[in-house]
């Protein structure tokens, strides 16, 4: 049996529970629970409210960052994972303080002229349409 969860994507600011309840009242919860133990009746309990609550309230989409961001080149996240090579080799001390301090800041302005440049492109690709 697959295992019922309550999701975390519910959009309860706007559900209906007047209809909610009607749907729960529905049940005939004592003839049900009746010669069940407890686990069967908490399962039982569990799949009825859940499915309640599939019908009155409503459901959100999730919004996931799938990708990379538009601005990351391949030349940029070769330098990124450079900076974490040398930040562990600095936590293992094998590596100074300074040089990741040094790759930090070289990674932070490429960023910024990259994220820049990516909004340069997209002003004056809108402005030639």
């Amino acid at each position: 049996m697959e295992e019922l969860e309550l999701t975390d994507n519910t959009f309860q600011a706007r559900a209906d529970f007047g209809l909610f309840r009607r749907l729960v009242d529905r049940v005939p919860w004592e003839a049900v629970l009746k010669g069940k133990g407890v686990q069967e009746g908490w399962t039982f309990f569990k799949k009825e409210i859940l499915k309640a609550q599939e019908q009155a309230v409503p459901m959100c989409q999730k919004t996931s960052r799938q990708g990379r961001p538009a601005w990351l080149n391949r030349e940029l996240w070769l330098e990124l994972r450079g900076k974490r090579r040398i930040y562990d080799l600095w936590k293992k001390g094998q590596a100074t303080q300074e040089d990741y301090k040094d790759v930090k800041r070289f990674c932070r302005e490429q960023i910024r002229r990259a994220e820049a440049q990516l909004e340069l492109n997209l002003a004056t690709a809108v402005k030639d349409n």
